[in-house]
């Protein structure tokens, strides 16, 4: 498997490919291999290509299997004109807080759909940044922790309709399964929504 995967990420590379890929292509549900994060060229040329690929579909934060580039790295950038990039290698998320927030999420890899995602309030991640260096984050909380852990959740093939509740993943899937027909649309599934979505008989959810 790992070889296949290598195989598909040189493949990406060498095409300086930067398409988004959706849910259900199978890269998304991978978990990625770790970087060398001495080999600072290579990760300052992903990042390039990376940050090109968010900032084109207007994304804050994005993560290399989203462009079918599996490496543990990701980028993101919460500020408010959009010109403060920031750049995490081997992300990991050492700690995090019992207390637990819901907010609707969207992802460029499950374009258009919005739901209610839990997560925890406050996390610890330890990484590198671009350059190599020891990168510590202490007991963040809000914006900035929901998308790094949103990111993070990328880099070992987990996407958000996996942490759905069960009606809202439903709903979700049933709505993901027609919005190519109302492209300029953006479908936001609330839980009395989905609850009501996921009751009426209807045809086979498309899943992956």
């Amino acid at each position: 498997m790992n070889n296949f995967l290598n195989d598909i990420t040189s493949t990406f590379r060498k095409n300086k490919t930067l398409e988004v890929l959706t849910h259900p292509n199978p890269l998304l549900y991978q978990s990625c291999e770790e970087t060398d994060v001495s080999d600072t060229e290579e990760i300052d040329a992903l990042v390039k290509d990376l940050e090109q690929a968010m900032r084109s579909s207007d994304g804050v934060g994005f993560a290399a299997p989203q462009a079918g580039i599996m490496k543990r790295v990701l980028i993101y950038d919460i500020s408010e004109d959009q010109d403060d990039l920031k750049v995490l290698v081997n992300p990991v998320i050492s700690q995090h807080s019992e207390d637990l927030s819901t907010a609707d999420e969207g992802c460029l890899s499950f374009p258009n759909i919005y739901f209610p995602v839990t997560r925890p309030t406050q996390v610890t991640v330890e990484a590198y940044d671009e350059k190599g260096e020891p990168v510590l984050m202490e007991n963040i909380g809000g914006l900035l922790a929901r998308v790094v852990q949103h990111e993070c959740d990328h880099l070992d093939g987990v996407m958000i309709i996996d942490r759905a509740k069960p009606h809202i993943r439903k709903a979700a899937l049933r709505a993901y399964a027609t919005y190519d027909q109302q492209p300029e649309e953006f479908i936001t599934i609330v839980d009395a929504e989905a609850q009501a979505l996921s009751e009426q008989p209807t045809e086979e959810v498309i899943d992956e």
